[in-house]
């Protein structure tokens, strides 16, 4: 069995797995856009103001989630 053979059995595998990590690399690609273009618009994209409100809601809950267990420490 030689990597051509491999190669020409499986192409449509191999296609189709190349595929899914390009959409999920442009997905993380236009998130990180998204929640961190408040300062820079239009960086790649015209900033979504839903999206942005949405990533300030994500960001301000992680916080909340990460201070109140050390004030509760205290």
């Amino acid at each position: 069995m030689s990597l051509g053979t491999f190669v020409m059995d499986n192409f449509v595998w191999l296609v189709f797995i190349m595929f899914v990590i390009v959409v999920a690399v442009i997905n993380v690609e236009v998130y990180l856009h998204y929640c961190y273009c408040r300062d820079r618009p239009r960086k790649l994209l015209n900033c979504n103001l839903s999206r942005r409100i949405f990533c300030q809601q994500m960001m301000n809950l992680i916080m909340s989630m990460m201070i109140k267990p050390q004030l509760r420490a205290q």
